[in-house]
């Protein structure tokens, strides 16, 4: 058939068993790319909610790390909220465990979850990424610019980067750089 779009066979993926190896395959190309590159940046890969709660997750992501050569510290970890709801102690676990090897974990789509704000200081979190929801209405006349410039100092006081996804408009870029957004 050629090649697919995600949507026409991620489902299939997830419903026969294969999404978590598909997913193990993809870090483990991605990791080995990465320790190819001679830049200080790092490779942000989106975990999801089934790898955090496997009681192998950490090992088996730590080895993979070995196996490719990519340093911990240029590897992070994206997590959504809703990630951290089922079973919080655990998840936390799991993270202090990454953090503690030098890999970062952000918090993916901040703001449009449960209770954003206590996970700020329960969880090890690098970054923050701010939806993109909040980007689309700062090319209008409402407070979004006023609630990306309060992530942005929260963030900030608590020793966290942010990043703005789904920037599409030079004017959305302008804003951002004026709150003071570098990523």
């Amino acid at each position: 058939r050629g090649v697919l779009r995600p949507g026409e066979f991620l489902h299939v993926a997830e419903d026969s068993g294969l999404i978590e190896a598909i997913d193990w395959r993809i870090f483990k190309r991605s990791c080995a790319l990465k320790a190819q590159c001679s830049d200080d940046g790092y490779l942000s890969i989106n975990v999801a909610p089934r790898h955090l709660l496997r009681d192998n997750f950490a090992t088996r992501l730590l080895g993979l790390l070995e196996r490719t050569g990519l340093a911990p510290e240029h590897l992070l970890i994206e997590v959504t909220e809703g990630s951290l709801l089922d079973e919080p102690d655990r998840v936390r676990a799991v993270l202090e465990q990454l953090q503690a090897h030098g890999i970062g974990v952000a918090l993916d789509d901040f703001g449009t979850g449960y209770s954003s704000l206590s996970y700020l200081h329960t969880f090890p979190l690098r970054v923050l990424k701010i939806d993109r929801t909040f980007l689309a209405a700062l090319d209008q006349q409402d407070n979004s610019g006023a609630v990306i410039a309060a992530v942005l100092a929260l963030a900030r006081a608590l020793g966290m980067d942010v990043v703005a996804e789904g920037i599409e408009t030079e004017t959305q870029r302008r804003a951002l750089i004026e709150l003071g957004c570098e990523f």
